[in-house]
């Protein structure tokens, strides 16, 4: 995939990241790959849920070269184990869009693998939202992304490692964070945007910070570091 273009940097938050003079809080890396970054979400629901960003600007995580599929596997894997240490299991879950502008992605252009601590089980409580959508079980990321090719889609997999996909027209915005604010009694508070959960990003930074260096140490595969 080729490097991000200069007006891209520009217009995008996450390719901007490396190139601001001041750098907002959330923009921290609490672990990097190669290719790939962990950071704490703005609008994060609950303490601890973090981002994992690929470097290269693509709308959702799909249109990667098939050859970072592991190495993303790698860091989600590197993420979940820390936000373990301070929180317990986590969900895994991407909005997939299948271009820039459109509602699934949240807004947001750039693709980002979400790792949140939490026992909900998101693909049920997605269900409300999908209308006539129905998940299809799949083997993990990389089956999930050769299957959605170029089209919207949703991806979660449960802390026990079920793996589910979502394809088709019609999917709204922020899904998976519908359900989780639905879950904690907070349905009104979803959007990022309007409620970027300041104090739950500074917590998660506080909890997780100590614990990075020792996961990038011991995660397995390309080059995972705090």
């Amino acid at each position: 995939m080729p490097a991000s273009s200069p007006s891209t940097q520009v217009t995008c938050g996450f390719c901007a990241m490396d190139h601001r003079s001041a750098r907002p809080l959330w923009d921290t890396p609490l672990l990097r790959s190669p290719h790939f970054r962990v950071i704490p979400s703005l609008g994060s629901l609950v303490e601890g849920w973090l981002l994992v960003v690929p470097n290269t600007h693509v709308v959702a995580s799909s249109r990667l070269a098939a050859s970072l599929f592991s190495e993303l596997e790698v860091v989600v894997d590197a993420a979940r184990s820390l936000v373990a240490r301070a929180y317990g299991p986590a969900w895994v879950f991407e909005h997939g869009p299948a271009s820039e502008g459109g509602k699934v992605g949240c807004t947001v252009d750039h693709a980002h693998v979400h790792v949140v601590p939490t026992r909900v089980d998101l693909v049920a409580g997605a269900a409300p939202y999908l209308g006539e959508l129905r998940p299809q079980l799949v083997e993990g990321m990389k089956e999930a992304f050769l299957r959605a090719g170029e089209g919207d889609y949703l991806f979660a997999e449960s802390p026990a490692g079920k793996s589910s996909l979502i394809v088709g027209e019609g999917i709204g915005s922020q899904v998976f964070r519908r359900a989780v604010a639905d879950a904690i009694g907070l349905p009104g508070q979803y959007d990022w945007r309007a409620f970027p959960q300041h104090a739950n990003v500074v917590a998660t930074i506080a909890k997780l910070g100590g614990f990075a260096a020792e996961i990038g140490r011991v995660a397995k595969g390309p080059g995972v570091a705090a």
